[in-house]
């Protein structure tokens, strides 16, 4: 037997080959510590010193595309003129808001057609917290503490 080559492992590839493929998803996420806190970064939030959010594409047609989410409000849905589309026909043209205030974060769903969910409940108006995640038609997006 030949020992330049080394033998394929059970899903036929060979060690150290590429194990994507067009449809694999890879997700892309920041280190956070047990409390939501990015690690490594020793500041604090944004430019008010309150803590920073992002939103990351966890699956869908955007998977490891990620926004940060401002003070105040940030609209998602499929029209551009969103802070953040997500252009898919299960998402309505006005899905969805996040209010980013002194209390926290709020979702407040904007009458979609497919509906809000939070952690698999639907939602129609609710406190979201990092670790959370939303679906908003068939995207999945996770609430995180980022940079």
């Amino acid at each position: 037997m030949d020992d330049s080559h080394p033998a394929p492992d059970v899903t036929g590839r060979q060690p150290r080959e590429d194990a994507t493929s067009p449809g694999d998803v890879t997700e892309v996420l920041d280190l956070f510590d047990d409390e939501g806190n990015p690690i490594g970064t020793g500041q604090p939030g944004p430019e008010e010193g309150g803590p920073s959010y992002k939103l990351i594409v966890r699956s869908g047609q955007q998977a490891g595309r990620s926004w940060r989410v401002p003070s105040g409000d940030t609209r998602i849905g499929r029209h551009p003129y969103n802070d953040i589309a997500l252009d898919h026909i299960t998402v309505s043209r006005s899905h969805c808001l996040l209010t980013l205030d002194d209390t926290g974060m709020t979702l407040t769903d904007l009458g979609s057609t497919n509906g809000t969910y939070v952690n698999g409940r639907r939602a129609e108006s609710t406190t979201i917290l990092p670790g959370d995640e939303l679906m908003i038609g068939m995207f999945r997006l996770l609430l995180a503490r980022g940079r």
